[in-house]
């Protein structure tokens, strides 16, 4: 589907779902809703899955269930992925095509709720499942019954006391030679483990965990991942007004870009309605306080690393590969010391929907080559942006960081 750009999550359901004696049918990413229809009534399939990555996607579900209605196709959808969720389902997916869809969070629930739509029980277990959505729908129309209006939000805002340090130098700076092994204590071992639906800390998840870091040991797997990190950061004089951030060139002469933030309109922690832009110092015209951003990618030359992997029968080592390749975050470690902060407390937040819709910078801070695209993604500082590096390669992270000193 559109916005839908990697396959990680769907192979490892592929695998379960095969586990469990279905036949596969993968049409694989970017799919036009026309020829998901056409496919499964050609195919005469039990059941269609979807996933979303990005926001896009969510709203090309939504076309998606459209068209299964008006065909009159009565072939359930399986939904999942990054930014849905249940909620989502039940008020925007379900309405459009009634009776018919299930929401399922992971690989193990996908192949639970597909067991389920292939029995003797299946009519009930829609049935239920749509009641327990029109349940969920009734609950979240109450609940938008709380938002405040924008200007009693702005007043309920965390008020920055003082800026950032200055760094010694502005500008953006290329990080080479990012060695594999100097990454592997900053992966998050509590991600790596939630990718295959495995308990942290578990027997399992230190399994997975040492196969993870022993595809390193082999010279060749080695070579490619350390090809394939790269990493472009800046640090920029910025300023917010109200939920905007402005960011400026070094020399602060010209406004390079805007970064459109929301603010929460449901009280928070102690009343409080945030937004991104409350870590950075407001003003209304000139900078006075630093952002840095960063992009990194560790996914140039891993699809064809794993599909070498899968040709030679090893689906087990693909995933592994692919998995590992989606934490490239530890690169920003090094970030702050190469830019000219040696001690600083930070806030390292992701621009990332809710806390910030829509946002992109074509050819703005980074240049034309090196585009930052924005974030269209599930929760607020959650995850990296999983959009493409200026090379075309998967897996880029756009973070933002904020200084967090002086924020009350």
């Amino acid at each position: 589907m559109k916005g839908d750009v990697h396959n990680i999550g769907k192979n490892i359901v592929s695998l379960i779902l095969q586990c469990n004696h279905f036949r596969i049918i993968d049409l694989g990413v970017m799919v036009r809703p026309e020829k998901i229809v056409r496919a499964a009534t050609e195919n005469n399939a039990d059941m269609v899955g979807l996933s979303g990555l990005i926001t896009p996607s969510l709203e090309e579900m939504a076309v998606v269930c459209e068209q299964f209605e008006a065909a009159g196709s009565a072939v359930p959808l399986l939904i999942g992925g990054a930014t849905t969720s249940e909620a989502h389902t039940a008020t925007k997916l379900a309405p459009l095509y009634p009776g018919k869809t299930v929401y399922s969070p992971d690989a193990s629930h996908a192949a639970a709720a597909a067991l389920e739509i292939v029995s003797a029980n299946a009519k009930s277990y829609l049935k239920r499942t749509a009641e327990r959505y029109s349940r969920i729908a009734g609950t979240q129309k109450k609940a938008q019954t709380g938002i405040r209006d924008l200007e009693y939000a702005r007043s309920r805002r965390s008020v920055k006391k003082q800026a950032a340090p200055l760094p010694e130098q502005y500008g953006i700076r290329v990080l080479k030679d990012i060695h594999p092994a100097k990454l592997i204590p900053a992966v998050n071992r509590r991600i790596l483990a939630r990718a295959w639906q495995l308990k942290p800390g578990s027997e399992e998840a230190r399994r997975i965990e040492k196969d993870t870091m022993a595809l390193l040991d082999d010279p060749g797997t080695a070579a490619v991942f350390n090809n394939a990190l790269r990493a472009v950061a800046g640090l920029f004089p910025a300023n917010a007004r109200h939920e905007d951030v402005y960011i400026y060139r070094p020399d602060r002469k010209e406004r390079l870009a805007t970064l459109h933030f929301m603010r929460r309109q449901l009280p928070g922690k102690h009343g409080s309605m945030l937004s991104l832009a409350d870590f950075v110092m407001q003003s209304n015209n000139a900078p006075s306080d630093t952002v840095g951003l960063f992009v990194a990618t560790a996914g140039a030359g891993i699809p064809e690393l794993a599909e070498k992997f899968r040709k030679e029968g090893d689906d087990y080592r693909a995933l592994l590969s692919e998995i590992l390749a989606e934490s490239p975050g530890g690169s920003a470690e090094r970030i702050p010391a190469s830019m000219g902060y040696r001690r600083m407390v930070e806030a390292r937040q992701y621009t990332l929907h809710p806390s910030c819709g829509r946002l992109s910078l074509r050819g703005g801070s980074f240049g034309k080559r090196n585009d930052i695209y924005g974030s269209e993604c599930r929760k607020t500082y959650r995850g990296f942006v999983k959009r493409k590096f200026c090379d075309g390669s998967p897996g880029v992270g756009v973070r933002i960081l904020f200084c967090r000193k002086g924020c009350a």
